[in-house]
């Protein structure tokens, strides 16, 4: 009777030791779905970021474009309160030269 005893405890240890064992494989299971959600969030968050870069540069662009606009529209002035008409249409040829991607209108 003592050998089925000891027999009926080691099956139970066993079975014991399996349910922890499963335990801890789902719980290493949850936490790598979790790390793989932070990762796609990262993923995410990078793709954002460079989409961000992209647009402030070509923001940068226009407003370079914009400011060179101004610039020559400014030139225009100052040549035509000097009365030097030519020399003004000549300069504000030159802005629209100078500011390629923007449309202006008139």
């Amino acid at each position: 009777m003592d050998t089925w005893i000891k027999h009926a405890q080691n099956l139970q240890e066993d079975i014991d030791k399996s349910r922890k064992l499963a335990s801890e494989i789902v719980q290493q299971a949850e936490a790598d779905e979790a790390r793989a959600a932070a990762l796609q969030d990262k993923e995410l968050h990078v793709n954002l970021l460079e989409k961000e870069i992209v647009f402030n540069a070509q923001l940068v662009e226009a407003l370079q474009s914009i400011k060179r606009a101004n610039d020559a529209m400014d030139r225009t002035v100052e040549l035509g309160g000097e009365d030097k008409i030519a020399d003004a249409l000549k300069s504000l040829e030159g802005g629209y030269d100078t500011t390629p991607g923007l449309m202006f209108c008139c």
